[in-house]
């Protein structure tokens, strides 16, 4: 079975746009997260509909019950546009895109001049996102960033509670979901016209663009979310951007293909020559200096652009907790650092 009825009983800490509960149902209380922009705020006593699906599969990122809608009163929702997201699905919603003939932008998007002047990191993994924010302001406090939130895994925002905390704490401008992501500070159509919204509109110096949490893969060679990468550097080099990409790497991973480089980063690294930055002064040079031993290994296509930059205490100390794959920042830094390097050489 994947859904059940329950009562709300307790609201507990929350975050932006997504509100979580604890649920009293027949085969006991589950802890659920309720999406504003989908069903409204509300309140306890109310009765639910849960969708359980990943909770019942006992799932690492996404393992909790999801309300679904209140039984006895509709969702307060109001649409915000003509553009659907997460379509035909019976939640879809209405949003409106920064490009919609009826915003104020549209013209931006009409025939727009490259984006020589805009920097692009783009991310496999989304727990990478705050270690890439930390290199941008190791490298350039001031710099303003915007996150594109791609559609190849968790389709709200509202989903990401690293991302809330960046908009809170300031150290992003601006969040834009495209595709059929919803619940940005921005909606767009396309990675294309995302970037653009970011420069053009949010001000952004650098447009971190990756998939939301949860990303998929199957152990096969081309069945992983992240091989999105691909097509997501592409558009950015189509309006001239300058891109930098954030190779996934682990020292801990208890799979083998993930450690050093993973092998989904292999599979992008065949189709696109790029410019690929390591720092190799931390406490994880051992493990950088493979990677690098790795990228050397392909056949010539890549610059590795080695940085003599220490970024274990500017990790250290940064705000935001950073987790991947269950494991903490002192778990395994490789990955961590890698991306830290990506925002500071792209910040450059």
């Amino acid at each position: 079975m994947t859904w059940r009825e329950g009562t709300i009983s307790q609201r507990l800490p929350s975050w932006r746009d997504c509100d979580r509960y604890r649920v009293a149902t027949s085969s006991g209380t589950v802890t659920a997260l309720a999406y504003r922009h989908l069903v409204g705020k509300l309140t306890s006593g109310t009765r639910v509909w849960l969708n359980t699906a990943a909770l019942d599969r006992d799932l690492g990122t996404g393992g909790v019950a999801f309300i679904i809608a209140p039984q006895s009163i509709p969702p307060d929702v109001t649409p915000r546009g003509h553009i659907v997201k997460a379509r035909y699905t019976p939640q879809q919603v209405m949003v409106a895109t920064a490009e919609d003939e009826e915003s104020p932008y549209h013209e931006l998007f009409i025939n727009p001049p490259p984006l020589t002047d805009l920097a692009v990191v783009v991310a496999d993994l989304h727990s990478t996102l705050p270690a890439v924010v930390a290199g941008i302001r190791h490298a350039n406090p001031e710099a303003t960033i915007a996150y594109i939130m791609t559609d190849g895994a968790a389709l709200p925002a509202a989903f990401s509670h690293t991302v809330s905390q960046l908009r809170e704490r300031e150290l992003l401008a601006a969040t834009i979901t495209c595709g059929q992501a919803f619940g940005g500070d921005y909606e767009c159509t396309s990675v294309v016209n995302a970037l653009i919204c970011a420069r053009r509109i949010v001000g952004a110096d650098i447009a971190v663009v990756g998939q939301g949490p949860g990303n998929v893969g199957t152990g096969t060679t081309f069945g992983f979310s992240g091989l999105d990468c691909i097509w997501h550097m592409q558009q950015a080099a189509m309006i001239g951007a300058q891109v930098t990409f954030v190779v996934r790497a682990s020292s801990a991973d208890r799979r083998a293909r993930h450690r050093g480089l993973s092998h989904h980063t292999m599979r992008v690294l065949e189709h696109l020559p790029l410019s690929i930055p390591i720092a190799l002064a931390t406490d994880a040079v051992t493990s950088a200096s493979s990677v690098a031993r790795q990228l050397d290994e392909t056949e010539g296509r890549h610059r590795v652009v080695s940085l003599p930059v220490d970024f274990a205490p500017v990790l250290e100390r940064f705000p935001i907790t950073l987790k991947t794959m269950g494991r903490s920042y002192h778990d395994d830094p490789l990955g961590f650092h890698i991306a830290a390097a990506a925002g500071y050489f792209a910040a450059g």
